[in-house]
């Protein structure tokens, strides 16, 4: 599974500004994040890494504190022009020796905690037939959007729905994996799309969810989520063959335009909206040290259709929904450009055609 993580939240960066004692050898840290982007990452091409190197180790030369190294980080990322990598920090326990301490800290906290509002989760029964499901980003507490979202679908599933929709107007990414967890019986096929790094290798992605590749991070981190429990397994679902309506926004992205992709191209599938933000490249986690985690651009998309994603590439809907000059004013979550969204996928289901 080639992405656990993709911190695009910046409340998420955010959490990680806390102060780390004495770096005993912050030279080595700056050599390792060099060397990461130097074998893996995608945009790589774009910097002169023997110059750039030579360059952030004497700016970061007289540097001791760990956490004081972000901000050359940060601006050498910037350099890539992958629009989509990061780098998060937190503050690790010097006494503990492993590297994948912050993580604790990653699973454990809530949204309340972190000062950020709830997820906005919400489902209904659109003029007692479509079910509705909005399906927001995430990047904390996956095993309640797991469960939530299972829950969703189970109730309305029991209600005879002729369509699902699924809502990511909103949705500007976080983990794929809690998104698709609960989608594994309405995807009609295991491989839902592919990875291509920039030597042209390519990496195939399933739709099952609940499983890890044995990795030591991606095991700690479903660990710590608590995602290796046999009654978080995809919910089951009667109604799978009916038409599924994609509600997407230009601030659908990163995680959200993956979850398109799933199921982008299936034949009951009918993407409504707009074009996706463009954050279609493939994120990979490492770890650095205890205290940071990159969070390194290393593909682009390939979807089931075969087209290959470029950098800053969103997906094209099947159907465009265009808004008005007044509406295009207000917030893209405002709840009149919502309206728009969801009237154009009632209209679509009315006319009872499956077709694009």
């Amino acid at each position: 599974m080639k992405i656990l993580v993709i911190l695009t939240f910046s409340s998420i960066t955010l959490l990680w500004q806390a102060a780390y004692g004495q770096a005993p050898n912050t030279r080595a840290l700056v050599s390792e994040f060099i060397e990461l982007i130097q074998d893996h990452a995608y945009m790589r091409h774009t910097i002169d890494l023997d110059s750039g190197r030579t360059a952030l180790l004497e700016e970061t030369k007289n540097i001791s504190e760990i956490s004081a190294l972000k901000p050359h980080f940060k601006s050498f990322l910037k350099k890539l022009k992958d629009h989509h990598s990061s780098i998060s920090y937190i503050e690790a326990d010097e006494e503990d020796e492993d590297e994948l301490d912050f993580l604790e800290k990653f699973a454990h906290i809530t949204y309340e905690e972190a000062g950020y509002p709830p997820l906005h989760f919400k489902s209904d029964l659109l003029e007692g037939r479509f079910a509705y499901v909005n399906i927001p980003g995430v990047a904390l507490e996956y095993r309640k959007y797991i469960e939530t979202i299972g829950s969703q679908l189970q109730e309305l599933d029991a209600r005879n729905p002729e369509a699902w929709i699924f809502d990511v107007t909103e949705n500007d990414g976080g983990s794929i994996i809690p998104m698709l967890w609960q989608m594994y019986a309405l995807i009609d096929q295991d491989t839902i799309h592919s990875f291509l790094n920039s030597r042209g290798q390519e990496e195939k992605q399933t739709r099952i969810m609940w499983q890890t590749n044995g990795e030591k991070f991606e095991e700690r981190l479903f660990e710590l989520f608590k995602l290796n429990d046999v009654s978080l397994h995809p919910v089951k679902l009667s109604h799978t063959d009916i038409p599924i309506i994609l509600l997407t926004s230009q601030k659908t992205a990163s995680s959200g335009e993956f979850f398109v992709a799933a199921f982008k191209g299936q034949k009951n599938v009918t993407v409504i909206g707009q074009q996706t933000n463009g954050l279609t490249s493939g994120n990979t986690a490492y770890p650095l040290a205890k205290s940071y985690l990159l969070n390194l651009t290393t593909d682009v998309l390939k979807d089931r259709s075969g087209k290959r994603y470029a950098i800053g590439e969103g997906i094209a809907p099947d159907r465009l929904v265009v808004l008005d000059a007044d509406l295009q004013k207000l917030k893209k979550t405002d709840a009149a450009v919502k309206a728009k969204y969801i009237d154009a996928a009632l209209g679509f289901l009315r006319e009872g055609s499956t077709g694009k």
